[in-house]
C-alpha cells in the first residue's frame, strides 16, 4: 500500500471514530458548562499510534507513539514518544526513540528531538536532534552528538550519514576517545 493511500485510510478510518464518538459524546449530554474542553488546533489527533509498513526489498519499518497529531493543511503529522524500528534482511535492525517527532508528508523528511537515541547492533548514537531528508537520502544528527561502538566513542556538534553509500561524516571538533571496552575479536580468543 503507497504512502498516500496508507494515509487516506487512516484518515477516514480516524474521521469516522471521531464522528462516533462525537455522537456518544452529545447523546451523552454533552459538556456541562465550565468543563468545556476546547480541541487542539489540528484536523486530527490519536492515541497509542502503531503503523507497520513493509517493501519489496524485504525490508519492513515500524512506527509506535504515545500519541499523533496531523495537520492536513501543512501536510504535518507531530508524533509524541515515536519509536521507530527498522529491519532489512542481512543487517542489524534499528531502533530510533526521541520525546517527539514531525514528518512532512509532501516532502517526505522528518525531524526527531530531543534526547534521540539510535542503537543498532553494538552501535548506540545519541543526539539532541535528528533530520532525515528523503531527497538527500540522508540523516543529519545536531546537539551534543556522541557515537559508541565497541572500545570507541564519538564525540561531534554534527553528523551525517549518508543512507545510500553508507559514510558518516562527522564535522565541528570531533573527538574520538578510546575507552577499552571493546569485545575480543576471534583472533584475541584462546
Amino acid at each position: 500500500m503507497n504512502r498516500s493511500r496508507l494515509v487516506l485510510v487512516i484518515t477516514v478510518s480516524l474521521i469516522a471514530i471521531l464522528g462516533a464518538a462525537y455522537l456518544v459524546w452529545i447523546g451523552s449530554g454533552g459538556p456541562d458548562g465550565d468543563d468545556v474542553i476546547t480541541a487542539p488546533p489540528v484536523d486530527m489527533s490519536m492515541q497509542g499510534v502503531e503503523l507497520t509498513r513493509s517493501s519489496g526489498d524485504g525490508s519492513r519499518w515500524t512506527l509506535k507513539a504515545e500519541g499523533a497529531e496531523y495537520q492536513q493543511e501543512d501536510g504535518v503529522v507531530s508524533v509524541r514518544s515515536p519509536r521507530i524500528e527498522w529491519e532489512r534482511a542481512d543487517h542489524d535492525s534499528v531502533t530510533v526513540t526521541s520525546a517527539s517527532g514531525t514528518v512532512d508528508q509532501s516532502s517526505g523528511n522528518a525531524q526527531l528531538w530531543p534526547d534521540v537515541v539510535i542503537v543498532s547492533g553494538d552501535t548506540t548514537v545519541h543526539a539532541g536532534r535528528l533530520e532525515y531528508s528523503e531527497q538527500k537520502r540522508s540523516i543529519h544528527l545536531r546537539e551534543d552528538v556522541r557515537i559508541v561502538r565497541g572500545g570507541l566513542a564519538l564525540d561531534a556538534p554534527e553528523v551525517v550519514f549518508d543512507l545510500d553509500t553508507n559514510v558518516i561524516t562527522a564535522t565541528g571538533g570531533v573527538r574520538a576517545e578510546l575507552t577499552g571496552h571493546a569485545e575480543p575479536t576471534m583472533e584475541d580468543k584462546p
